[in-house]
């Protein structure tokens, strides 16, 4: 989800010296804003990188427990409304 594009994002720019792949986490930060992810997610060889293997498996899966606990608990309510899987982030 967009958590994790964010967070991957942020990983980028905090500790990779890279200077393309800086760049390629700059040039995909605002359309990942419109929830669109691929040009991250396809641009980066994620799961060829043995660094980011475990983080690729266990973020999507620390995100659905994380989600499903805070609605099991009542801290956030359930969705009730569908929106389309292309809305933009903010305004979803």
């Amino acid at each position: 989800g967009s958590g994790g594009t964010f967070s991957l994002l942020l990983a980028i720019l905090l500790f990779c010296r890279n200077r393309s792949l800086r760049l390629l986490a700059w040039a995909s930060l605002p359309i990942a804003l419109l929830n669109v992810n691929e040009i991250l997610l396809f641009g980066l060889p994620i799961i060829l990188n043995p660094r980011l293997a475990l983080p690729f498996f266990c973020v999507p899966m620390l995100n659905v427990t994380l989600a499903l606990g805070a609605s099991a608990a009542g801290l956030i309510d359930p969705v009730t409304v569908s929106l389309p899987l292309n809305s933009p982030v903010l305004l979803n």
